[in-house]
């Protein structure tokens, strides 16, 4: 939880559940919470080839996947598919540094959230998906509606079962899936997100001018602040 404190003028959320849960838990008022939803560097991750018309190779990408969780019924539905199916994430023990030189090299990938605005970015097709559950394939019909809940938890309201996994791989379109590349690159991208956090700081520069420091509420802030840390020493000794 973000801390609550006089001179913190705004709090940033990278999507609708984060906006959602500072304001319930962390009291914050609504009007206080800018939504800035997550970004890419469309430079560094540069748009692949043309996909192929029907898929070949697949990956899931994701920390949290491994053999003892949901990559057998990934993998099972892609065999069914007639698709290859790779990973990597640190739950697998094959972690990357260097996701833009990787991803090209799939036609389908299995992600959320950032990692799935990455392989989007790309070009490939994704389908959300993690340890929580099973999303659709992005596409240029639900892209809107999935974006501000940053292809994430909320997202994932499937069952991870080898018929649902099989059924979104066959809503597989790599026409579509170019334009949702260029939907990313033109409504995620970096440079874009870099200037609204510019205009949020010149915003907060200028209201902080008018604002009348209280030390005394800023003491007390202080001391709550303290008092949940405290908390959570107990709970989490080192």
């Amino acid at each position: 939880m973000p801390p609550a404190f006089p001179r913190i003028l705004r709090y940033v959320a990278v999507d609708e559940v984060c906006r959602e849960r500072i304001v319930r838990e962390a009291k914050v008022p609504f009007g206080k919470i800018r939504l800035l939803l997550n970004f890419v560097d469309t430079d560094l991750f540069r748009p692949r080839q043309p996909l192929p018309p029907s898929p070949v190779r697949a990956l899931i990408f994701s920390n949290s996947v491994s053999e003892g969780n949901y990559a057998a019924a990934v993998r099972a539905a892609c065999q069914q598919c007639g698709i290859t199916l790779e990973m990597r994430g640190l739950g697998s023990g094959n972690p990357t540094n260097a996701p833009q030189e990787l991803l090209p090299h799939y036609d389908i990938v299995f992600a959320k959230a950032r990692a799935a605005i990455e392989a989007m970015a790309v070009g490939c097709a994704v389908v959300l998906c993690d340890a929580a559950g099973l999303g659709p394939m992005v596409t240029t019909a639900n892209f809107s509606t999935l974006r501000p809940n940053n292809f994430g938890l909320r997202t994932l309201v499937g069952k991870l079962t080898v018929e649902n996994i099989a059924r979104a791989i066959q809503t597989y379109d790599p026409t579509d899936a170019a334009r949702v590349c260029d939907l990313v690159r033109r409504e995620a991208n970096m440079n874009d997100a870099v200037d609204e956090i510019v205009r949020l700081y010149s915003e907060v520069i200028a209201e902080n001018a008018e604002r009348v420091s209280d030390s005394v509420a800023e003491l007390r802030a202080v001391g709550a602040y303290l008092q949940t840390l405290d908390v959570i020493i107990k709970q989490f000794p080192f």
